[in-house]
This record gives structure tokens, sequence and C-alpha cells, in this order.
């Protein structure tokens, strides 16, 4: 990977960790009135993706939309669409749950899983031959998570109670 690929990826990594973080501190705001928890996660996932959607068209109009949109290809476009339904509301949603019963430590390590899926998807549906280096890469990553996902682990990252915190 040079230099611009990484730089852009540990961007996106900053960006995701920091919309994690203030994704849990949403959730942690309280049930509103009757509300069950999969009603407050499709909230979230309306609001953050009613955000998204109006920054996304702002941009894609700045950049001349138009032609963009009807220079990519139909095939593609579907499977945008289909990404937009499975992972951004239907994993959101779900996502969403997660983080409302759990710690973020444990959710969001977890749910980092997902590199190893796509991959696999990759290689039973694309053909991909993954290298040594990153079947290796992919092993370390999923029993990190077996580790993260542990009870001990979660009792670990709790919060101490107010009364036991130290001064």
């Amino acid at each position: 990977m040079d230099g611009r690929t990484l730089a852009l990826c540990l961007l996106t990594a900053l960006c995701w960790g920091a919309s994690s973080f203030l994704e849990k501190t949403g959730s942690m705001g309280g049930a509103a009135e009757g509300l069950t928890r999969v009603d407050r996660s499709l909230a979230a996932v309306a609001i953050r993706n009613l955000v998204i959607g109006i920054g996304g068209i702002a941009a894609f109009f700045a950049a001349g939309g138009l032609s963009m949109f009807s220079s990519t290809p139909g095939k593609a476009q579907a499977c945008f669409a289909g990404a937009g339904l499975v992972g951004g509301i239907l994993g959101g949603v779900i996502y969403f749950m997660a983080l409302q019963k759990g710690s973020m430590t444990q959710t969001i390590a977890v749910c980092a899983v997902y590199p190893a899926i796509a991959t696999i998807l990759a290689v039973l549906l694309h053909g991909e031959r993954p290298s040594p280096r990153v079947l290796a890469g992919l092993f370390l990553v999923v029993a990190g998570v077996f580790l993260l996902s542990e009870p001990k682990a979660e009792k670990e990252t709790e919060k101490p109670a107010a009364a036991e915190a130290r001064p």
C-alpha cells in the first residue's frame, strides 16, 4: 500500500472511530417514553442517514453529479443501493441496538470483524486470492475480537461507579 492510500485509510479510521464514539454517546441519552430499543435504533439510523443524504447530495451536485450519475452503470447503482439497504439501514439498526445494550469498546470491536466477512465474500464471489500475509492479519483481527468479546474483557472495560472512583 502506498503512503497516500495508507493516509486515506487512517483518516477513514479516524472518522469512523469518532463517529462510533458519537453514536454511543447519543445512544446513552436515555430512553424516550414509550420507545423500544428498535424504535430508538431506527430513529438513530434515520437521523444519521438524513445528514449523510443531505451532505452527500450537496457534494454530489457541487461536483457535477448528474453526469456522474448517468455514467454509472446500472449494476453498480444497484450494488450501491443494496449496500445502503444492507449496511446502512439493516446493519445500522442492528448496530445501534447492540450499542444500546453493550459496552462501546466491545460492541465496536466485535462489529469490526467485517473485513473478514468481506474477504470471505470476495474469495467466494469474486475469486480473489488473498496473500498469506492478508490471511494472517485477518486471523489476528478475528482472534482479537474474540479476546475482546469475552465476559472478562467487558468487566475490565466497565466504568467504575461514582462512589468507587478515586479523587
